[in-house]
């Protein structure tokens, strides 16, 4: 088994493992850490939304199937509580139906278990890159167009605009926005 490490001189990219398999979930905080991420575990939903609410997490990535609340739920309530965290769901059982309700709430992949060390960097790459965002210049449409698309496709994201300003989007709704000093609707 090989695995690439990573080297930055930010701090690492912090990942929260969420699965009630706990001889899984430390396996993964392990690989994780030897690929040069930060790692906390919880066993529970409930245990990650308190993580999420307490410390900075980069990055969830949960078990679909746990007891009490499921992982698909937990990506939702953490979408709600912490917009800038990236998730991605992991799962020996998920269905097609499971794969497209994640992905609508935010997931940016889904890990078919059991996943090879390859896999789970690839997914890691992924969400660490969406921190910088897609930075582009699109030709014949405008920032109303672009919002109508993400509204369509049931989006949570946040769209940047010039230095200052950001539009934040839960599942193709405008919840909040920012200019300079200017918040919600003025800024809007």
């Amino acid at each position: 088994m090989t695995t690439q490490t990573r080297s930055t001189s930010r701090p690492p990219t912090r990942i929260l493992i969420v699965d009630d398999d706990t001889t899984l979930a430390d396996a993964l905080r392990d690989e994780v850490e030897r690929m040069g991420f930060g790692a906390l575990v919880a066993d529970s939903a409930d245990a990650a939304l308190e993580v999420v609410l307490n410390s900075q997490v980069d990055v969830l990535l949960t078990d679909l199937r746990m007891a009490g609340r499921d992982g698909i739920e937990l990506i939702k309530l953490v979408r709600q509580t912490s917009p800038e965290t990236r998730t991605l769901l992991m799962s020996a059982f998920a269905t097609a139906k499971d794969y497209k309700v994640a992905t609508q709430h935010g997931a940016l992949d889904v890990l078919t278990k059991p996943f090879t060390p390859e896999d789970l960097a690839e997914a890691l790459r992924k969400a660490e890159d969406c921190e910088e965002g897609v930075q582009g210049t699109v030709h014949g449409l405008n920032l109303t167009d672009i919002l109508q698309m993400f509204h369509l496709g049931r989006r949570s994201l946040i769209v940047k605009v010039g230095a200052e300003g950001a539009i934040h989007l839960r599942e193709g709704e405008i919840v909040h926005a920012t200019m300079g000093t200017l918040t919600g609707e003025p800024a809007l």
